[in-house]
C-alpha cells in the first residue's frame, strides 16, 4: 500500500539545527518494513495543482502567522501535493513501530468520516475528495476568516482552520488508546505503533533525539556494532556491508565517534546516502571499486577487491589504520578472510553480517570454529535475526600496532607576495590588516608555516622557500620537507582558517585528502568593526589537508605540471583530481560553519582562464584512472564536448561539472 509524505528543504531557526535527512531515512525505512511504499513528493508535485499559484501568495490573510512564512507556506504546499497524490500520508517526521496497511484498512473501514490519526495532523488515512474538502477549507476561509464567529486575523496556520472548522476529522477514531498516533513525550507515545516528532515536543536534532527514545527495530543491529567497538575503543572501520552505505549511515545516527571508510561508486553513493555521506567529515567514500554495488544483482569480483584491499589500491598507512571491519555475507569464504586479515593487520574486531543478492536475503554464512581457534578470535555479540555476528581477537593474540597519534596538521605551506591592497567602502586599506589576521590563523592551525615565494615574508615567524618567479604548485609541494610525516595545509595566502577546521580535526584521518571553499567578507566601514560574510564562494577551493603519503608521491613521481601555479585558474581542482588518480581518499568538507574565511576584493581579468584551461583539459585526458573508480565514472562525463564549450573565455560548463561531481 503506497502513502505520502512531503519534503521541501526550506531554512528557518529550526531547521538549521536539525538533521531531516536521519528522520527521513528512518521514516522510509520504518514504513517499507511494515509493508508500505512510501512515495516521496515535494513542491515539485504541488505545482500541477491548479490552485498552487494561490497558495504562494504573500499577501492573503494565510500569510498572518507566527511561524516564519517559508514554513507556513511549506505547509500548505504539502496538502498540495497529498491532494495532487490522492493517497493517504504520513509527514517524514512520524515513525513507524508496528502499523501495517491491515491496521490502516481495518480503521478506515469503521471510521465514519475522514481520518486524521494524529492531533497534529500528521498522518491521514485520506482520499482524494477528502483532500479537495481540506483545500475548499482553506480557501472558505480566506474568503471569510472566521473561527468561532469572530474574525481570525493573526496566528494562522492550517490545522488551526482544520479543528476549527472541521472538527470531526479528530475524533472518528475507534480505539484511540491503542492506535492513535501519538507526539514525542506525550501520553502514550513510548506504546502507540505512530510516533510523531514534531518540532515543539522534540529537541533537535530530532532523529538523533528519536533513535534515543525508541529504537527502531532497524538500528538493533548497528546498535550492537557501535556498542561493541566503543567497549573495544575501535575508531578506523571498513565498511563492507553491501548495504549501500546503510551500515555506516546507522552507526553515526547512533553516535559512533569514529571513521568509516566505505567502498563505492560515485554514482552509488549519491543515489543512497549522498547528502548524509557528503555533511559528515568522518565518514569517507573510498575511490577504489566498491563492494555496495554487488547487491540487486549487480556483482563484483571478490579477487579484484581482495587484491585492492591487499595493497594495489589503498595506501600502506591506510590498510594499517583500520581497527574493525563489517563484512557483507558475499565475502565469508576463508580464503577471502584470510586474505582480508593478511591486508589489514591491525584489525581487533570482525562484523559479519548477512547481505542480499538479486534483492533477496542471503543465507548466514557461520565461521567455522576452526578458523576463529587458528586466527585468536571468538564471538562477543550477535543478532542472529539479522545474521549479525561480531569477533573479537584475543588481546595478545599477535601484535597489534601501538594506537596511532591523534590527527594533527604539522605543516602550513602558501605563497606570501607583497602586502595586499584591500580598500572598502569607505576608502580605508585593510590589505595588512587582514594579511595579519591569516598569518596569525595559520600559526593556530600548525607549528610550522612555510611560504614559497619570490620575496622574503614580511611577518615573523614563517619559514621561507624562495623562488625565482611565480610559484607553481609543485613547488610548494615540493617544500615540504621529504620526511614530513604530518598532513599538510595547502593554503591561498588571503585566507583565515577558522576555529571551526581545528575543532574539526578529531574526525579526520591522516590518509585523506579534505578540502574545502571560502566564505567571503566584505570590510567593516571603520578598522574596529567586525567584517560582514556573505556567502561561500561557488567557483572554487582555498583550503587543502594533504596527507604525508599524497606530499610524497607528487614529488616523487612529478605528476602536477608545471602550468599549474599560484594565483592561476585551475589548479584548485587538479589537487583532488590527482588525488582521486592516485588512488587516495578524498573528501570535501561541507561543514556547517565556515572553515576558510576571504576578504572580497575585485577579481581582476585572468588572461589565463583560457590559456591554463586549454592545459587543464589535455591533462584530464592523460589521467590514468584504473585506481579509482569514482574518476572513471565521471571523467568521460567531463570530458563530453558540449562542457567544453567555451562561455565568456573560460569552461564554465566542464568547471560546473567538476563542482557538482567531485566528492
Amino acid at each position: 500500500m503506497r502513502i505520502a509524505y512531503y519534503f521541501e528543504p526550506i531554512m528557518t531557526t529550526f531547521t538549521a539545527l536539525d538533521d531531516q535527512g536521519v528522520l527521513i531515512d528512518l521514516h522510509e525505512r520504518t514504513f517499507r518494513s511494515n509493508g508500505w511504499e512510501p512515495v516521496r513528493l515535494s513542491e515539485q508535485t504541488s505545482r500541477r495543482h491548479p490552485l498552487y499559484e494561490f497558495f504562494s501568495r504573500r499577501d492573503t490573510i494565510l500569510a498572518r502567522t507566527k511561524n516564519e512564512w517559508s514554513y507556513a507556506r511549506a505547509c500548505y504546499m504539502r496538502w498540495l501535493a497529498y491532494a495532487v497524490e490522492g493517497i493517504p500520508f504520513c509527514d517524514f517526521d512520524v515513525l513507524n513501530y508496528g502499523f501495517t496497511p491491515e491496521d490502516a484498512a481495518e480503521l478506515m473501514a469503521e471510521a465514519k468520516a475522514p481520518l486524521l490519526i494524529s492531533n497534529a495532523g500528521a498522518v491521514g488515512l485520506l482520499r482524494s475528495s477528502d483532500y479537495k474538502s481540506v483545500i475548499n477549507l482553506f480557501v472558505d476561509f480566506v474568503k471569510n476568516p472566521v473561527l468561532r464567529g469572530r474574525l481570525k486575523t493573526e496566528d494562522i496556520n492550517d490545522m488551526t482552520i482544520l479543528q476549527e472548522l472541521s472538527p470531526g476529522w479528530l475524533t472518528q477514531v475507534p480505539f484511540e488508546d491503542r492506535r492513535f498516533a501519538k507526539d514525542y513525550s506525550t501520553e502514550g507515545w513510548r506504546e502507540a505503533k505512530l510516533v510523531h516528532y514534531p518540532y515543539h515536543y522534540t529537541p533537535v536534532p530530532r532523529g538523533r533525539t528519536a533513535v534515543q527514545a525508541r529504537l527502531p527495530e532497524e538500528l538493533k543491529v548497528a546498535q550492537v556494532i557501535e556498542g561493541e567497538l566503543a567497549r573495544l575503543g575501535c575508531r578506523s572501520m571498513l565498511d563492507l556491508s553491501c548495504d549501500r552505505g546503510m551500515q555506516a549511515n546507522d552507526l553515526f545516527t547512533l553516535g559512533y565517534a569514529g571513521t568509516v571508510m566505505s567502498l563505492a561508486s560515485a554514482a552509488e553513493n549519491r543515489r543512497s546516502v549522498g547528502k548524509t555521506l557528503d555533511s559528515n567529515p568522518a565518514w569517507i567514500m573510498l575511490p577504489q571499486p566498491g563492494a555496495w554495488n554487488v547487491q540487486d544483482g549487480s556483482h563484483l569480483a571478490i579477487e579484484e577487491l581482495i587484491d585492492i584491499l591487499a595493497g594495489r589500491g589503498l595506501t600502506e598507512s591506510l590498510r594499517a589504520s583500520f581497527d574493525s571491519v563489517v563484512i557483507g555475507s558475499r565475502f565469508l569464504k576463508a580464503r577471502n578472510l584470510d586474505r582480508l586479515l593478511e591486508s589489514l593487520p591491525s584489525l581487533k574486531v570482525v562484523g559479519l553480517v548477512r547481505g542480499k543478492m538479486d534483492g533477496k536475503e542471503e543465507a548466514e554464512v557461520l565461521v567455522p570454529p576452526s578458523w576463529l581457534d587458528a586466527h585468536a578470535f571468538h564471538e562477543v555479540a550477535a543478532v542472529h535475526s539479522a545474521g549479525l555476528r561480531l569477533y573479537e581477537r584475543h588481546t595478545g593474540a599477535r601484535a597489534i600496532p601501538v594506537q596511532k597519534e591523534p590527527f594533527s596538521i604539522g605543516s602550513v605551506v602558501t605563497s606570501l607576495g607583497p602586502t595586499p591592497r584591500r580598500i572598502s567602502a569607505t576608502k580605508m586599506d585593510f590589505g595588512e590588516h587582514w594579511l595579519k589576521h591569516c598569518a596569525a590563523s595559520w600559526r593556530m592551525t600548525a607549528p610550522v608555516v612555510r611560504s614559497v615565494s619570490e620575496i622574503a615574508p614580511s611577518l615573523s615567524g614563517i619559514e621561507w622557500a624562495k623562488v625565482e618567479a611565480k610559484p607553481k604548485i609543485a613547488e610548494l609541494i615540493a617544500a615540504i620537507p621529504p620526511d614530513n610525516k604530518k598532513p599538510v595545509l595547502l593554503v591561498n595566502a588571503d585566507i583565515v582558517i577558522t576555529q571551526s577546521l581545528r575543532d574539526l580535526q578529531h574526525s579526520l584521518c591522516d590518509s585523506v585528502l579534505y578540502y574545502g571553499r571560502r566564505v567571503d567578507v566584505v570590510a567593516p566601514r571603520e578598522p574596529k568593526a567586525k567584517y560582514t560574510a556573505l556567502g561561500y564562494y561557488h567557483w572554487g577551493f582555498d583550503y587543502f589537508i594533504l596527507p604525508p603519503e599524497f606530499v610524497r608521491s607528487v614529488n616523487l613521481e612529478k605528476s602536477l605540471p608545471d602550468f599549474f601555479r599560484i594565483g592561476e585558474p585551475w589548479w584548485d581542482y587538479a589537487i583532488p583530481i590527482l588525488a582521486l588518480a592516485s588512488g587516495f581518499p578524498v573528501k570535501r568538507l561541507a561543514i556547517s560553519k565556515p572553515a576558510a574565511l576571504h576578504l572580497k576584493h575585485p577579481i581582476v581579468s585572468n588572461q589565463y582562464l583560457k590559456q591554463t584551461g586549454v592545459k587543464f583539459i589535455a591533462w584530464l585526458r592523460t589521467l590514468d584512472t584504473s585506481r579509482s573508480t569514482v574518476l572513471s565514472d565521471i571523467l568521460p562525463y567531463w570530458l563530453q564536448e558540449e562542457k567544453l564549450v567555451e562561455i565568456k573565455g573560460g569552461f564554465s560548463r566542464l568547471a560546473a561539472a567538476i563542482l557538482e561531481d567531485m566528492p
